[in-house]
């Protein structure tokens, strides 16, 4: 990686659009490369979602997320090596914006079960690292229907109750019921009432709250003028005043009164990094729809 910066002459952060996606189409032709260890596996995997991100948005990314689907189909190369299988939920939460509706609930069908979402019963015991990253990336699926993105909710509070201060989990529940998606339709934004109570929840169990809770609450409470999306006025226009009066910064509570777009910040903490330079978050729904 630092070889790569020292011949872009750019920080990773930094990177455009136009060195990132040639890169991509680069690891994409040696995928197979990644076969030969466990590390390189694991390289290859961060770096293609890194370079890919997020998933659309440019010429070309739907043959390259169609080239990306053969790595998906084929499973992993090292299927025992813990980072491994972390840097598999990484890139295809990177990347969850290029998948199809039907693509997204293949990849949740095939994961929600091993992390216990949905199924009644606890969950197999899997490392930190895998739980949080794949449960960060069921709640990216925005193309889920409503109700599987609400169970995905549930279980994030439920653990939220028991780990309350997990910035991790406070961030998938925020994704997972955001009243303005970052990519997916309308109509698979979890209903009001359910919003609600998640928001009733992390409300109540902190009288300072945190400032991921801060965040995760301007989510799923922000105001967007949508009848269907709107939590009760009254319930917002409470907490906006509860927060406000206990030091929170006006700047920060004030979508869950006024009804702003999220900005190029919001969106970077939703997505958990910025996207390519050159590419915006309004190119890429434009090209992406």
């Amino acid at each position: 990686m630092a070889r790569l910066e020292d011949v872009l002459g750019f920080g990773k952060h930094a990177w455009p659009l136009g060195a990132v996606r040639p890169l991509a189409d680069t690891l994409l032709e040696v995928a197979e490369g990644r076969r030969r260890s466990a590390r390189h596996e694991a390289r290859w995997l961060n770096l293609a979602g890194y370079c890919l991100r997020p998933g659309y948005g440019a010429p070309l990314d739907d043959w390259r997320m169609t080239q990306l689907r053969r790595v998906y189909l084929a499973g992993l190369a090292s299927p025992g090596d813990v980072q491994c299988q972390a840097e598999w939920f990484v890139l295809w939460q990177r990347v969850a914006g290029g998948l199809s509706a039907g693509q997204q609930r293949e990849l949740f069908d095939r994961e929600a079960s091993r992390l216990g979402v949905g199924t009644g019963k606890a969950p197999r015991r899997l490392a930190p690292q895998l739980e949080r990253e794949g449960l960060r990336l069921l709640a990216s699926l925005e193309h889920l229907d409503a109700a599987t993105r609400g169970r995905v909710g549930d279980h994030l509070l439920a653990r939220l109750r028991r780990e309350p201060r997990n910035a991790s989990l406070l961030w998938a529940l925020g994704r997972a019921g955001a009243r303005w998606p970052v990519y997916g339709p309308l109509n698979t934004v979890v209903a009001p009432p359910r919003a609600e109570a998640w928001v009733a929840a992390l409300a109540g169990a902190c009288r300072q709250p945190s400032d991921e809770v801060v965040s995760t609450v301007v989510q799923l409470a922000a105001r967007t003028g949508d009848p269907a999306r709107d939590l009760d006025e009254g319930t917002t226009r409470h907490l906006h005043d509860t927060w406000l009066a206990a030091g929170v910064d006006a700047r920060r509570l004030a979508r869950l009164v006024e009804i702003e777009p999220p900005s190029e910040d919001d969106t970077a903490r939703a997505i958990g990094e910025r996207l390519p330079e050159g590419l915006t978050l309004a190119d890429a729904t434009a090209r992406g729809a």
